[in-house]
């Protein structure tokens, strides 16, 4: 059975590759980096799959993080509104 990936991949390899990368703002400047994908962490910018006991204690942290943003989300929240007011003053608006 040919796949969709396999066609691509002989097809178009450039587009391929160029679709495992996201483009993020770090320091006010455009970066290219990895694309992430479930199950995997990138490690000296290659994917490693990631161990079953990893994947549990980043599920309990993940949650820990969320109660800690809950308590503090109209902090958050006025910030933010500031921010956007900034912005919109700068000729910037919501973007």
């Amino acid at each position: 059975m040919i796949r969709l990936m396999d066609i691509l991949a002989e097809e178009l390899p450039e587009i391929l590759d160029e679709a495992r990368y996201v483009y993020v703002v770090r320091n006010r400047k455009k970066k290219k980096r990895l694309a992430p994908r479930p199950g995997y962490k990138v490690v000296n910018g290659k994917y490693k799959k990631m161990t079953g006991s990893e994947k549990m204690k980043r599920k309990i942290a993940a949650r820990k993080a969320a109660k800690k943003r809950k308590a503090k989300k109209s902090q958050i929240k006025r910030k933010r509104n500031l921010s956007m007011q900034k912005r919109k003053s700068m000729g910037l608006g919501r973007k």
